[in-house]
């Protein structure tokens, strides 16, 4: 959405670093909680804007993460409307299975380790983990509703985004209350963030023990990318 929908040709001003946002000030201050004041984020939010196009924070860090099961997603929440309680939410949601399948896909190239989003009533206890409440987004609508009220809050579909472009505008000058310069077509269907094969995912999965990743900080032993591969590519012709 970044790249494609909040533009300056479409008429928004994007108030944060999307391409690196674990970088950014004001998203880590809104994930994080470092520094974290509602004034204080505020102001360095709206010291980015042009004053001319619509101001606009992005990141899907803000739903939660996938590999901690979406545990910071209600305080996340809050700390939004403590600073912007005029926002208007604009919330992509996608089928619970297929979340879950894209999720797994970007976790394994992260560094993650496990074959399926399984999490440990054990280890779960101890850390936050995968769980199967973060992929059904009703719930992470309707808090926001509860925050910023139902007129606030707008839910876009994935799939009519995909089929159906144009409703996503549609929804969006409803809630903003203006007519926006946006006509989504084929052109803006290009795939920013490219979906891996199964058996690359498989591959990928095995060459994480090899690497320091964010979610592997401590791999069994680091090797260079091609022998790690070929490690990864044997062990997968053996059913790994």
């Amino acid at each position: 959405m970044q790249q494609v929908l909040f533009t300056k040709e479409h008429g928004f001003c994007v108030l944060n670093n999307f391409k690196e946002p674990w970088k950014d000030v004001v998203l880590r201050a809104l994930v994080v909680g470092e520094g974290f004041d509602p004034e204080r984020v505020r102001s360095m939010a709206l010291e980015r804007w042009d004053g001319q196009r619509i101001p606009v924070i992005t990141a899907e860090r803000l739903s939660g993460h996938p590999a901690s099961g979406g545990f910071d997603q209600i305080q996340i929440a809050q700390r939004l409307h403590a600073c912007f309680p005029e926002a208007v939410v604009l919330i992509g949601t996608r089928d619970p299975d297929e979340t879950k399948k894209s999720a797994y896909k970007q976790l394994v190239r992260e560094g993650y380790l496990g074959k399926d989003l399984t999490s440990l009533d054990a280890t779960d206890w101890k850390i936050p983990q995968a769980r199967e409440g973060y992929f059904q987004h009703v719930q992470l609508v309707r808090q926001y509703q509860a925050l910023f009220g139902p007129e606030q809050v707008v839910e876009l579909p994935y799939i009519q985004l995909h089929r159906e472009p144009q409703r996503w505008v549609q929804a969006m000058e409803s809630a903003i209350g203006k007519p926006l310069d946006i006509a989504l077509g084929n052109k803006h269907r290009r795939r920013i963030n490219k979906s891996l094969s199964e058996r690359s995912i498989r591959v990928e999965r095995v060459m994480n023990y090899f690497r320091k990743t964010p979610l592997n900080p401590f791999p069994l032993v680091r090797l260079p990318r091609f022998i790690a591969r070929a490690i990864a590519e044997t062990a997968v012709f053996f059913g790994a």
